[in-house]
């Protein structure tokens, strides 16, 4: 899954074929993880520069449309990912 995330966001950064790069410090970001009555939110600080912070929003947002939940949650609440603000 990662190449396909990586693929899809290598045009929008400014050296395509760090995308992998990117998606690896992404993937390794510390974050805060907040559950509430209608979703789960993680809320992650890739190392990035404004570019690749911009790409890996894009990614985010794409994750986020394809509606992901947690296996064993009961609840099915949606899980949604964002990037914590500078």
């Amino acid at each position: 899954m990662d190449a396909d995330l990586a693929a899809v966001r290598a045009v929008h950064l400014g050296r395509p074929r760090e995308a992998m790069k990117v998606l690896a410090n992404l993937f390794a970001a510390p974050g805060k993880v907040a559950v509430t009555d209608v979703s789960i939110r993680v809320r992650l600080a890739p190392a990035a520069n404004p570019s690749e912070r911009t790409a890996i929003g894009q990614v985010l947002t794409a994750i986020n449309q394809r509606a992901l939940v947690l296996p064993c949650d009961p609840k099915r609440l949606p899980l949604r990912f964002e990037l914590q603000p500078l």
